[in-house]
C-alpha cells in the first residue's frame, strides 16, 4: 500500500477524524481511501481492444469502382458478431466475374482479413493480420505473402473509401490503389 493510501487508513480510523469532521469532508476521504485501495489492489477497467471489428463495420454495404474491365464491386455484410464477409466481383454489361470472397474476423487476439482469391493459391485462403485501425482506416499485413503483402482500407467520407494492395515485387514497392464509392 502506498504511504498515501496507508494515511488516509491511519486518518479515517482515528477518533479525531470520526467526530472533529465534517461530515462531507468524512465521505470525500473515505471515497478517497477507496479509490486509492482499489488502485492499489491492481483494480482497474481493461480498455477495448485496438483490434475491435465495431470499428470496421463501417465498410458494410456496396461499394464500386469504374475500371476499362466494368465495374469493379465489393459487397460487405456482417455476419456475426466476430466476422463480416465480403465478395470482390466485376460486371461487365451483364456478366459477373467473381474475383474473391473475404471474411474480416475477429478471434481473441486479433482481426483478420482472410481473402479467397479465383485461381491463386491452390484455392486456399491467405490471412492477413491487422497491424493499424482507426475509425478511418484498416490496414492487414502478411509480409511472407507474394503480393500483396498489405492491404489497407481508408475512409473518406460516409460514401467513399480507396482501398489499396500494397507490397514488394521484384525489390520494388507496388502499389494498387481503388477509390470506390457506396453505391448502396
Amino acid at each position: 500500500m502506498s504511504a498515501k493510501a496507508t494515511f488516509a487508513c491511519i486518518m479515517l480510523t482515528s477518533p479525531t477524524m470520526k467526530t472533529n469532521t465534517h461530515p462531507v469532508a468524512y465521505i470525500i476521504a473515505t471515497a478517497t481511501l477507496a479509490i486509492i485501495t482499489g488502485f492499489a489492489a491492481g483494480i482497474h477497467h481493461t480498455p477495448p481492444q485496438h483490434n475491435d471489428i465495431r470499428k470496421a463495420l463501417w465498410l458494410i454495404g456496396e461499394w464500386q469502382h469504374q475500371t476499362a474491365r466494368g465495374i469493379l464491386y465489393e459487397r460487405w455484410k456482417q455476419t456475426s458478431n466476430t466476422s463480416l464477409a465480403g465478395k470482390s466481383y466485376y460486371l461487365n454489361n451483364k456478366d459477373t466475374t467473381v474475383l474473391e470472397t473475404i471474411t474480416i474476423k475477429q478471434d481473441k487476439q486479433n482481426l483478420w482479413y482472410i481473402p479467397t482469391v479465383t485461381g491463386q493459391n491452390n484455392g486456399k485462403a491467405v490471412s492477413f493480420k491487422l497491424t493499424e485501425i482507426t475509425i478511418d482506416k484498416m490496414v492487414f499485413e502478411n509480409p511472407e505473402h507474394d503480393f500483396p503483402q498489405k492491404i489497407t482500407y481508408r475512409r473518406i467520407t460516409a460514401d467513399s473509401l480507396v482501398a489499396a494492395i500494397s507490397g514488394m515485387v521484384n525489390g520494388k514497392l507496388k502499389q494498387q490503389d481503388f477509390p470506390m464509392r457506396r453505391s448502396r
